[in-house]
């Protein structure tokens, strides 16, 4: 059977977005909120529209259709360089120890670290690991342009540097990445508090690429 096409203008992205390390940065609502703020923001600024977006405990998971001149890394690469800044303040300034920015428990007691010391800034305490090559799902040009244009960029990031994409062709293909979405947090046995803010489907645009 064939598939129906999308015969938009601009295809939709569905994209995912990991924290650094996996850490489970994305535990609290203010965090969540300041992620959410950093989508829609540059919505406006860089002309995409947002069909929907899921924030779990250590990824993000964002469809889009871009509109203007931006491409894929302006857009990815302002909501995870912005929403850092933010996210690392904010707890730097309400923990001494910088917890957010730390390996989750299940990789320190795999990979035990020392406790901060008193001089541990933010920088350091973010330090990033490398990332492996890019997998199939990712455009291997793409992202390994990302990394290495704008490594000293996210020197000081909770996020990892590269992002997976994948470019949505048909209403099939659309309706079961939204699906997927919005029962993310189900496949990945995470924890799903605050789920309202967590998750959002524009039904009225989504209605435009089914009809």
């Amino acid at each position: 059977m064939t598939q129906r096409r999308i015969y938009q203008n601009e295809f939709p992205y569905h994209i995912t977005i990991c924290s650094a390390r996996k850490d489970y940065i994305l535990t609290d609502i203010n965090t969540i909120n300041i992620v959410i703020k950093y989508i829609k923001h540059f919505s406006i600024i860089l002309d995409y529209s947002v069909l929907a977006y899921a924030i779990m405990i250590n990824h993000v998971h964002l469809v889009i259709s871009i509109h203007g001149k931006y491409n894929i890394s302006d857009i990815i690469w302002a909501i995870k360089m912005y929403s850092a800044k933010q996210i690392v303040r904010k707890n730097s300034l309400a923990t001494a120890d910088h917890k957010v920015i730390h390996c989750s428990e299940r990789n320190r007691r795999k990979n035990p670290i020392p406790p901060p010391t008193a001089d541990c800034g933010a920088v350091r305490c973010a330090k990033p690991i490398p990332i492996p090559p890019s997998t199939a799902d990712c455009g291997a040009v793409r992202c390994a342009k990302i990394k290495s244009s704008s490594s000293k960029r996210h020197s000081n990031s909770i996020w990892q540097k590269s992002f997976n994409f994948k470019i949505i062709l048909s209403e099939k293909q659309l309706l079961n990445t939204l699906i997927y979405i919005a029962n993310n947090d189900t496949h990945h046995q995470q924890l799903t508090n605050n789920r309202s803010s967590r998750l959002y489907l524009n039904h009225t645009l989504i209605k435009k690429y089914l009809s």
